[in-house]
């Protein structure tokens, strides 16, 4: 005689749902008339701008070419040198 075992059903699990999170709003500060120094944010903004401004830098020139002694092309020349 062949006793039959009762199978355990299996338990399926419940996936948990993702929580948004909020987006905290930046709060603007006031630059107030009397105070000369701008607020920290802006001032940090344009130091990262000048920083990368200073990276290329550009130097034009203009140069000719001279068969026997006569100039045969002029030409604009640009040179973009950017450091990393």
């Amino acid at each position: 005689m062949v006793v039959k075992k009762n199978k355990k059903k299996k338990r399926k699990r419940k996936k948990k749902k993702k929580k948004k999170k909020k987006k905290k709003k930046k709060k603007k500060k006031k630059n107030s008339i009397n105070n000369n120094n701008s607020s920290s944010s802006n001032s940090s903004s344009t130091n990262n701008y000048k920083k990368r401004k200073q990276k290329h830098t550009a130097v034009t020139f203009n140069s000719s070419f001279i068969n026997n002694g006569i100039v045969s092309t002029t030409m604009k020349v640009t040179l973009t040198f950017i450091w990393v």
